[in-house]
């Protein structure tokens, strides 16, 4: 019988995201197509790409608010926030990612990860209470097994702000949000599965956190509802550097939740009465974020070159060479050593997931200093996922406490939204996949059918 748990699904979530990782790399190399030219102008600006540079702006917009001195991306997959944040705000910035894969120099980078990364479990993160003055988690909550828990730990860990943004995790109308849980296969690594109403998230984050849309078709450059085809032509359209940057500030602009042509959330904790004024200079912002990601996409571009050049070498010295064994032999040329020790600066930020003790530095990696726990590293990259999760009881009243939901209304509340998020986490039956499958019937045939 397969484990549900959220250990097991977790473990088969991670394998998934480390597979699909070295499937995006090579699809990378084979497309070598970026969004903009090497002087920098837009020249394939694409929906998903659209998304990607509104959501930044939204981000950056709410961190140009704050003074913080050390940030970290929690869950950052390939994302380069904290090489911009050490750029815009000299901040000390860091890394941290459950898929080990995403962590590490890929056939042979080199990036600004080294020394500060971090592979960790968002439901048991390791780094003492408010170890960072800006957290960051983006794209992340919808997917996780234990999202209350995990955003407690965001809670803990921050000293100052929490920011997350998610695409699909608001789901305000109680029966749309039963329908989407509902449909949701949890069998399905990394699937989107949770959904919260306003109430709730004003629950687990607060309610003077600061709420708002991530998109709205409003002020979009054509309607979310618009086919696929007329979206990404209108997007495609967008060739012109003064163009790209005015249509971001006005997708980028601040619109309340729950409007009709509204979709996804931001929320930030800890804006104070900053929360009120996020009317910047966002033609400023949007140009520097476009600027600095057509930099880092052209770096991107040129080590892929050099790579490609010293692979086809490899192979034609030695045709014998599997794909894998000549990603060993680009890591060998260009990568740091494997064994290289976990930074002091990073180690200082770190704790044991399993005991909150301090680590030490070991040949292998880090060593628990109370429990005596090892835990490996590669490239300086510690892997700290927890060896022993508190039971059932422990986890609960430390993620009450991370809410202040100790007690009352507020403690009822989150025990009530655990549980609910809790049940949705059944598998299937026999019944719900045969409407699973009559309902995707229905949609190929169309309306004609």
């Amino acid at each position: 019988m397969t484990d549900y748990s959220p250990a097991a699904v977790e473990q088969r979530t991670r394998a998934w995201l480390q597979e699909r990782f070295r499937e995006g790399i090579k699809l990378g190399y084979d497309r070598h197509a970026g969004v903009f030219d090497p002087d920098g102008r837009p020249c394939r600006v694409t929906l998903y790409a659209f998304q990607l540079l509104q959501r930044k702006l939204k981000v950056f917009r709410l961190l140009d608010r704050l003074r913080f001195q050390s940030f970290i991306d929690v869950g950052a997959g390939i994302e380069d926030y904290p090489n911009l944040v050490r750029e815009r705000y000299g901040a000390a910035a860091y890394y941290a990612d459950f898929n080990h894969q995403a962590n590490l120099p890929f056939d042979g980078f080199e990036s600004d990860r080294l020394d500060h990364a971090v592979t960790a479990s968002l439901a048991r993160l390791p780094f003492p209470d408010g170890a960072f003055d800006v957290v960051l988690c983006s794209e992340v909550l919808e997917h996780l097994v234990r999202p209350v828990e995990a955003i407690a730990e965001l809670r803990r860990v921050a000293r100052k702000a929490v920011i997350v943004t998610s695409l699909e995790a608001l789901a305000p109308r109680a029966l749309r949000r039963r329908w989407l849980h509902f449909r949701v296969d949890v069998t399905v690594p990394h699937v989107e599965r949770n959904f919260f109403s306003m109430r709730e998230l004003r629950a687990l984050f607060g309610g003077d956190a600061h709420y708002e849309s991530l998109l709205d078709s409003i002020t979009l450059p054509v309607s979310m509802t618009a086919d696929p085809l007329t979206q990404e032509a209108a997007y495609a359209r967008m060739q012109d550097t003064g163009q790209l940057a005015d249509a971001l500030c006005r997708a980028a602009a601040s619109t309340k939740p729950l409007g009709p042509h509204a979709a996804g959330i931001v929320v930030a904790t800890g804006l104070g009465a900053d929360r009120a004024r996020l009317d910047g200079d966002d033609p400023a912002l949007a140009r520097w974020l476009m600027a600095r990601s057509a930099a880092l996409e052209q770096e991107r571009f040129e080590a892929m070159n050099r790579h490609a050049l010293v692979a086809v070498t490899l192979k034609r010295r030695e045709p014998h060479l599997s794909d894998d064994e000549v990603t060993a032999e680009l890591l060998a040329i260009f990568a740091p050593a494997r064994e290289r020790a976990v930074s002091a600066e990073l180690l200082e930020r770190l704790c044991c997931p399993d005991c909150r003790g301090p680590l030490a530095a070991v040949r292998s990696g880090v060593r628990c200093e109370r429990c005596g726990i090892d835990f490996p590293a590669d490239y300086g990259v510690p892997t700290l996922y927890p060896h022993r999760m508190p039971g059932a009881a422990v986890v609960e009243r430390e993620t009450l406490a991370g809410l202040g939901a100790t007690q009352g209304r507020p403690r009822r509340t989150v025990q009530r939204i655990i549980r609910r998020l809790r049940r949705n986490e059944r598998p299937a039956g026999s019944l719900r996949r045969a409407m699973w499958s009559l309902a995707e019937i229905r949609r190929r045939k169309g309306p004609a059918g």
